[in-house]
């Protein structure tokens, strides 16, 4: 991003919580082959944008991206269309300082997501059936009295061995079957929670004809609560500074200065 690298070291993965909003971006380019020595570190693709940059006229947007329940079609695995709302809004402008000299751009966008449609959201699983509730196992596989070595009779175990303890756990905390798929008897779904913030903001010098600097920063937070998983927040942050001195009867050279962090916290 803007010359810099922003991959994940510990992976060697392009980190997903650190990707710029399309509309913080003024171009991108993807490397296939063949590239330079530069880009040299990884095989496959390189993908490579630039943030925008203010100019001599004011410019902005804004936006909302709207997905609702209401307005989706069932997942092709579910029993029933579940919860999936998203509101993704933001906004961004950037015109002149000084004309022709200084240059100034911002950017905010925020994503607000309820998804039970995702692979976080739904669990299908086995669970046991009322008659299995009951110690009843006939057609399963034969279950031995552990006191005698010998099949129970009707491959059922008597009331009086069941503990009560663990039928008022199982009743309380093991649902009914609700479901039937292949070996599935229940299904379940909630929704991901998933907030997303992040901002970035630039700031555009022109020397002169010959020589421009720029510095760019940009931020990102995300919170995610899985009702099946964990709860996990990360942020990303990755400043530059940037000089490039160009002349017409000379090679353009430049040089760069910029860092890239990611801080995550799960319970």
């Amino acid at each position: 991003m803007d010359g810099v690298q922003t991959t994940n070291s510990l992976n060697n993965a392009p980190d997903g919580d650190g990707t710029p909003s399309i509309d913080f971006l003024g171009e991108f380019k993807v490397l296939t082959s063949l590239y330079s020595a530069e880009y040299g570190r990884n095989s496959g693709s390189i993908i490579n944008v630039t943030t925008k940059s203010g100019t001599n006229q004011f410019h902005g947007t804004t936006y909302e991206y709207l997905r609702n329940t209401d307005l989706n079609s069932r997942p092709f695995f579910n029993p029933a269309r579940v919860e999936n709302i998203q509101n993704q809004f933001g906004a961004n402008v950037g015109g002149p300082i000084k004309r022709d000299r200084l240059f100034f751009w911002g950017g905010w966008e925020s994503m607000r997501q309820l998804n039970a449609a995702g692979s976080g959201g739904v669990v299908t699983t086995v669970v046991p059936t009322p008659a299995q509730r009951q110690g009843n196992f006939a057609g399963f596989k034969t279950i031995n009295d552990p006191s005698t070595g010998q099949p129970f009779p009707n491959n059922t175990i008597p009331q009086s061995r069941l503990n009560p303890i663990s039928l008022k756990i199982q009743d309380a905390f093991v649902p009914l079957p609700n479901f039937s798929s292949g070996n599935n008897n229940f299904f379940a779904a909630a929704p991901n929670a998933t907030n997303l913030d992040q901002g970035a903001g630039r700031i555009d010098y022109r020397i002169g004809d010959k020589d421009t600097i720029f510095g760019r920063w940009f931020e990102s937070l995300e919170f995610d609560l899985t009702p099946f998983g964990k709860e996990c927040r990360a942020s990303r942050w990755a400043p530059i500074a940037r000089s490039t001195p160009a002349a017409l009867a000379r090679p353009t050279s430049s040089r760069r200065l910029g860092c890239w962090s990611p801080s995550s916290g799960s319970t």
